[in-house]
């Protein structure tokens, strides 16, 4: 059983703080509001415990609570904000290496033009290596949306770097 015991919190953000920041930074493209809203998640379990019976579940209750937070907060500020500002969007050095290289940054460029909804979605399947199910519930949405939106969003993933590429040939 996993709990929102102090220990299992201190654990829970050890393991899930800078993927659950990362994931609120592709929502609201303020990297303080999405650090707010990952905390604020976090937060929610120490004032109100609660218990789940699997990891999978616990997962997915902190990304729902934290995206449910991200969006409340720019519901605050009245205000959508595009993720047009490259360099802000990792938080931890490995990842930052990670982007340095070339084709990972023409990658994360080609993510940038993605719909929200493809984004969020491809983020939390390969970043965070959330299953389907885990999504849906994150999202709400069905697990036929999330498999629809997975194929359409690495289809159009895709024909972003295919342009890209032939771009640079030409």
């Amino acid at each position: 059983m996993v709990g929102a015991t102090r220990g299992e919190i201190e654990r829970a953000v050890k393991k899930y703080g800078d993927k659950l920041v990362l994931f609120t930074y592709c929502l609201t493209g303020d990297y303080a509001l999405a650090e707010d809203a990952a905390a604020d998640a976090f937060a929610a379990l120490v004032i109100k415990p609660k218990f789940f019976d699997c990891e999978q579940k616990f997962v997915a209750y902190l990304y729902k609570t934290a995206r449910s937070r991200a969006i409340d907060m720019l519901r605050k500020q009245k205000r959508l904000v595009a993720l047009d500002d490259v360099g802000n969007l990792l938080s931890t050095d490995d990842e930052r290496r990670v982007f340095e290289r070339e084709e990972s940054r023409e990658l994360y460029l080609a993510l940038l033009k993605l719909s929200p909804d493809y984004r969020n979605v491809l983020c939390l399947k390969y970043l965070d290596g959330l299953s389907v199910p885990d999504i849906s519930k994150i999202l709400k949405k069905s697990s036929k949306q999330i498999y629809n939106l997975l194929a359409r969003a690495k289809t159009e993933l895709r024909e972003y770097i295919e342009e890209d590429k032939l771009n640079e040939i030409i």
